[in-house]
């Protein structure tokens, strides 16, 4: 009895770093909104200039760290499900709320256009399907259920491992960088050709799991990832200026992307990994574990903080503006969450109900996409 509890707890530690990497990831992308809101509202200029370096800094290692941890997940899951009940579940727990909160979103933008930094009609809603970057935070989503499928089927229908799915995903990289700089519209198969090589990296750590930590959770190691991606950074931010946006610069300088994105996530699961085996910071691991619900949410409330102080409240301060965003956007999604677990409100994020599993059971499997 005693192996199999130390087997079970090594299991479980070995897993907790997913939770930590999202959780520092979320708090990345909750900021990144938050700050975007607030310079769109007219916030200081000067406070501004050093959150957006900030924003600029990790705005290549914030979303593939998700997809990489997701395609840890999913090459862990196919090899329990069959591939139709894994689609039907990504189904479920992916394009259903894309396409309930993404619809509400822009519903609430068309209503309400005094009280909001958007300009929106109706007719965005076909965004929904086609364009799905017109529809702010949402796209992640459906990018997220898109390459799941993509990688599920090559799996297990074409009987490709991690590797075979890399080398795609590394051509499809290319491709998709190519494509936009001659400003070739490809919709909603740009952020599958983007992303699909990190959820490829998911699954080959999911395939290399056991020797994980000893690969990866070296402390030297993670000094050295880190270096990398300061020289990087100090390179970017450098090249930054004269793009417009983000993806400008990707299409036209897509290898210092990748090696940015990929310096970055090696560094933040790195050092998932280094707080996995010291056990601190428990809070970052438990974001991690709400992270889903966060995304879908944090938007509404950290606009909904901002309306309130600012235009309601005619607060201006920036450091209460910030710190009041941080807290509505990562705190109200988790509450709402718990709520609706305790009422059984399980439409709110998924499109089927949990047919008698435990709720802890039920959490895990939102968690773990």
């Amino acid at each position: 009895m005693f192996t199999q509890t130390s087997s079970a707890q090594s299991r479980s530690a070995r897993l907790a770093w997913p939770d930590y990497a999202r959780g520092i990831a979320i708090l990345l992308v909750v900021f990144r909104h938050l700050m975007d809101g607030l310079k769109r509202a007219g916030i200081e200029a000067g406070f501004y200039q050093y959150a957006d370096q900030f924003n600029i800094i990790f705005a290549g290692s914030r979303i593939p760290v998700f997809f990489i941890v997701s395609g840890f997940f999913a090459t862990l899951a196919l090899n329990k499900k069959s591939t139709g009940q894994f689609l039907r579940e990504r189904a479920g727990i992916l394009l259903y709320p894309y396409l309930i909160w993404g619809s509400f979103q822009i519903v609430c933008q068309v209503l309400f256009p005094r009280w909001v930094n958007a300009n929106r009609s109706l007719g965005d809603l076909s965004f929904l399907f086609y364009r799905p970057r017109e529809i702010d935070q949402f796209w992640y989503l459906y990018a997220l259920f898109n390459t799941s499928i993509l990688f599920a089927l090559c799996k297990t229908k074409l009987k490709w491992d991690a590797r075979l799915q890399l080398a795609m995903g590394v051509i499809t990289y290319f491709l998709g960088a190519w494509l936009q700089r001659k400003q070739i519209e490809t919709g909603f198969l740009a952020d599958i050709m983007r992303y699909a090589l990190f959820f490829a990296l998911g699954a080959l750590l999911a395939e290399k799991r056991t020797q994980l930590n000893v690969q990866l959770g070296s402390l030297k190691l993670f000094a050295l990832f880190i270096l990398v991606f300061l020289a990087l950074q100090w390179g970017y931010i450098n090249i930054w200026t004269g793009f417009e946006n983000f993806n400008d610069f990707v299409s036209q300088h897509p290898f210092y992307f990748l090696l940015m994105a990929c310096s970055g996530a090696a560094m933040l699961i790195s050092g998932a990994l280094l707080l996995t085996q010291k056990q601190v910071a428990p809070i970052l691991k438990r974001l991690g574990s709400y992270s889903l619900y966060i995304y879908i949410w944090h938007v509404f409330f950290v606009a909904g903080s901002r309306i309130l102080l600012m235009k309601i409240l005619h607060i201006q301060n920036t450091h209460i503006l910030v710190i009041a965003g941080l807290a509505a956007g990562i705190i109200c999604p988790i509450l709402v969450y718990r709520v609706a677990r305790k009422f059984g409100l399980y439409w709110l994020y998924r499109s089927f109900p949990d047919h008698g599993i435990s709720k802890k059971r039920a959490a895990i499997q939102l968690a773990n996409v």
